[in-house]
């Protein structure tokens, strides 16, 4: 929800040197989650809960098959 996402980016530290921010994020469902943090493409990496972050490769894993080029 837009209260819980400006929370996070409020207490978010700076970037480190390669310009990456962590932050922890709650979600209720891992299916939500993925849907919405999907929106962010490659400027965001999931590093737990493990079964967020297969989730997370799994979608991408089909979706770059999906669209192939040949």
């Amino acid at each position: 929800d837009p209260a819980s996402a400006r929370a996070a980016i409020e207490s978010a530290p700076e970037p480190d040197a390669d310009g990456w921010v962590e932050m922890t994020i709650s979600m209720e469902h891992y299916d939500h989650a993925a849907r919405s943090l999907l929106a962010f493409g490659d400027n965001l990496e999931v590093l737990d809960p493990p079964e967020l972050r297969e989730r997370m490769a799994g979608v991408t894993a089909a979706m770059s098959a999906r669209y192939a080029v040949a």
